[in-house]
């Protein structure tokens, strides 16, 4: 056991080196994976931690992703409304999946799958989602499936907040950054790399230095520390950010999408469409 019944419905998991804690009643957040006993995410220390820390606290999921000013967007000509809840920069930021109970569906030792259907209570187009996490020799799974079940085609801006350790060196592939406006949210087009990120992409130790933006990768595989995180190519963005670089975490986050309400392409998935996305968890060469 990792804790002792601090959150309501734990899930745990364990498989040969790995351990994890998920918690069903809360949009499935992986809050804590260790592997030989040691932690790598930023774990809440109790309920009152995960609720008010919500996006750097293990791994939320986040549907949409993102900021959306003044919490309008548009899909095929249709406009919907998302409640403003970052009042600071007047968006809606990052949907209330985080705070959506899952129905489970399946669990053993080292798996569970779970689903939630939405009906317009955390987006206004239906969707069903279903989530895999699989524990095994090679490291952590995650797979996330999403099901368009309404009649609407649905956009799909999606991701993980992942929230590690701050380790003693990261590396990101940097491709490409894209700029922040004021309220928050990238605009204009993909820029060429600058200095923060050419550390980032040989290889760089955080120690203080703040880090906050929206990345294109040259290939989906991060490594932090001694652990590698890959993701599937259906994530086709990178957020980091550490809080200013005093907190002792930094946040990886594979991303679908820049965010709704941009003047960027959407992922639409027709009636019955679905998406997968992936990654997985490892230990540095294994």
């Amino acid at each position: 056991m990792i804790h002792r019944a601090l959150f309501p419905s734990e899930i745990y998991l364990v498989c040969q080196d790995w351990k994890a804690v998920v918690l069903p009643a809360f949009g499935m957040n992986l809050i804590d994976i260790r592997y030989r006993d040691k932690p790598i995410l930023k774990s809440p220390l109790d309920l009152a931690d995960l609720q008010s820390n919500k996006w750097v606290r293990g791994m939320p999921l986040l549907f949409p992703a993102g900021r959306i000013p003044d919490g309008v967007f548009q899909a095929d000509g249709v406009v919907y409304q998302m409640p403003v809840n970052e009042p600071m920069y007047h968006n809606h930021l990052h949907g209330s999946m985080h705070l959506r109970e899952f129905t489970v569906l399946t669990q053993d030792r080292s798996t569970v799958s779970a689903m939630y259907e939405n009906d317009h209570e955390a987006f206004p187009i239906p969707f069903r989602m279903i989530y895999g996490i699989s524990l095994s020799a090679e490291g952590v799974l995650q797979q996330v499936r999403i099901q368009n079940t309404g009649t609407a085609r649905l956009p799909v801006c999606f991701a993980f907040h992942s929230t590690f350790l701050e380790p003693e060196i990261i590396r990101v592939p940097i491709r490409g950054e894209w700029p922040l406006d004021e309220r928050k949210r990238p605009t204009g087009d993909c820029i060429m790399p600058g200095e923060l990120s050419r550390k980032l992409s040989s290889g760089f130790k955080p120690d203080g230095t703040a880090i906050s933006g929206y990345y294109t990768l040259d290939r989906n595989t991060v490594r932090i520390g001694r652990f590698t995180y890959d993701f599937s190519d259906t994530y086709d963005r990178c957020v980091l950010y550490n809080g200013g670089g005093h907190q002792g975490f930094i946040c990886v986050e594979p991303q679908q999408g820049l965010g709704l309400g941009l003047s960027k392409p959407l992922m639409l998935l027709a009636r019955g469409g679905e998406v997968l996305f992936s990654s997985l968890i490892r230990a540095a060469g294994g």
